[in-house]
C-alpha cells in the first residue's frame, strides 16, 4: 500500500506526530510505503526522515494563497508520479486541497486540531465551521487524534460516519524503564517543567504571572521553548526560572524531562498534545488545565497528576501544593504504566492501517 501524505505545518506537534509515524512505520509496518511533501521552509522539522528519500520539499517563503497553489501542484504531479492508493492531508492549510484531489483519489484528512477552535470573533468562527463541514464532504475518512477532537468535530457538523479516532502515540523505546533508579530529588524545591510554543494557545499569558506568585523557595521552573511571535508573552525573569529555549535533540529533551518533577501544561484548547504523553513516557506526573484532549491524557483517576480550572489560579495553586513529594513515585509508576496502555505508536499504527483498508475497501474515488 502505497499512502502520500500532505503537510504544511512543520512546528510543533504534526512534524513530531508525522516523524514519529514514518520512523515506526519501518519497523511495524514495512510493507506501508509512504511519502511525505513539506514546504522548503518547514523541512528542517522533518530531518530525521531527510536521507530516507520519502521526504518531497515544493518552494515557499511564507503561507500565501500562491503558496496553496504551488502545495497541490506539487501534489498533483507527485500523485501521478507516485501513484498512491491514498492521500492522507494534515492539519487545515494542507486540508483544503481536498476538493482537488477527491475525484481522483482516496483522500484521509487529519485536523491536528479544528480551524475554528482557534478563532475568537463570533462571525468568523461560523464561518470556518461552515468551511470545514463544506470540505468534509471531500474526503473518505476524518481521523481524529482524540475522542475531544470527534466531538468537537461532530458538534460542529460534520457527518459523525466520517470521523475516526486513532489516539497518538510515541515511539516507546523512548520511555524510561520502570526498574531504573529513582530519579526524584525529596524535598524542596519543586522542579516544575513547561514545554511548547509561547503563545496564546498554551496558555503562558496567564500561566507566567500565576507562578510567578507561587513561593520561589517551593517552585522552580524550567521552560523549554520560544516565542514564535514577536507579541507573545515573555518568559519572567526571576530567579527561580530558568530558561532554556528549544531543545536541540531528543536526548536533551529528555534529560529535561529526567529533572523534572512533574510537567504542566495550562493550554486553552489541545487537540492531543504530545508534551503530556511524553511527560508520561519519561515516568513524570503531569498538572494540567481541564481543556480539550488534557483529560484524556491524565485520564479521569488522578494517578498520573492533577487537573485544574483553565484561567483560575486558585484552581491552579491548589493543585500545584497538592503534588506531595513522598507520593511522587507512585505517580510516576502510574505515569509510565499509563503510556505503556494507551500511547504506544504501535498500536497508532495498527489502528490507523485499519482505516486505510477500510477506506479503500469502501473507497471507491467517486
Amino acid at each position: 500500500m502505497r499512502i502520500l501524505h500532505v503537510t504544511e505545518a512543520g512546528s510543533g506537534g504534526v512534524s513530531r506526530y508525522l516523524v514519529e509515524m514514518f520512523k515506526a512505520r519501518q519497523r511495524f509496518q514495512p510493507d506501508l510505503h509512504m511519502r511525505l511533501i513539506v514546504p522548503s521552509d518547514e523541512a528542517h522539522y522533518f530531518s530525521e526522515i531527510a536521507d530516507s528519500g520519502e521526504l518531497i520539499t515544493y518552494r515557499r517563503t511564507r503561507r500565501s494563497v500562491g503558496q496553496l497553489v504551488t502545495m497541490c501542484r506539487t501534489a498533483r504531479r507527485v500523485c501521478d508520479e507516485y501513484q498512491p492508493d491514498i492521500v492522507h492531508l494534515h492539519s487545515s492549510f494542507a486540508g483544503i486541497l481536498r476538493p482537488f484531489i477527491f475525484r481522483k483519489k482516496v483522500v484521509i484528512f487529519t485536523p491536528h486540531c479544528w480551524s475554528f477552535e482557534a478563532v475568537r470573533h463570533p462571525v468568523l468562527k461560523c464561518l470556518t465551521r461552515y468551511i470545514e463541514r463544506r470540505l468534509a464532504s471531500f474526503c473518505n475518512k476524518i481521523i481524529c487524534v482524540s475522542e475531544h477532537e470527534k466531538r468537537v468535530g461532530s458538534e460542529a457538523g460534520i457527518c459523525a460516519d466520517r470521523l475516526q479516532v486513532v489516539l497518538t502515540g510515541l515511539d516507546e523505546r523512548r520511555a524510561r524503564s520502570s526498574d531504573s533508579p529513582d530519579r526524584l530529588r525529596r524535598g524542596k524545591p519543586f522542579r516544575v517543567l513547561f514545554v511548547g510554543r509561547l503563545d496564546r494557545q498554551k496558555g503562558v499569558d496567564w500561566f507566567f504571572p500565576a507562578f510567578a506568585r507561587l513561593p520561589p523557595d517551593q517552585f522552580h521552573l524550567t521552560v523549554v521553548g520560544d516565542s514564535i511571535r514577536s507579541q507573545s508573552p515573555r518568559v519572567p525573569r526571576r530567579p527561580n526560572v530558568k530558561f532554556m529555549g528549544w531543545a536541540s535533540n531528543a536526548q536533551d529533551m529528555d534529560a529535561y524531562y529526567d529533572a523534572a518533577d512533574c510537567v504542566v501544561v495550562p493550554s486553552r484548547w489541545e487537540a492531543m498534545p504530545l508534551v503530556p504523553i511524553e511527560a508520561l513516557r519519561r515516568g513524570v506526573p503531569i498538572i494540567v488545565s481541564d481543556v480539550g484532549a488534557l483529560l484524556e491524557v491524565s485520564g479521569a483517576d488522578g494517578r498520573v497528576g492533577r487537573v485544574f480550572r483553565f484561567g483560575d489560579e486558585a484552581s491552579f495553586r491548589e493543585a500545584m501544593f497538592s503534588m506531595d513529594a513522598a507520593k511522587l513515585h507512585v505517580w510516576c509508576q502510574a505515569a509510565l504504566q499509563r503510556f505503556h496502555e494507551v500511547f504506544r505508536i504501535e498500536r497508532q499504527l495498527r489502528q490507523m492501517l485499519e482505516v486505510y483498508l477500510g477506506a479503500l475497501a469502501r473507497g471507491d474515488t467517486a
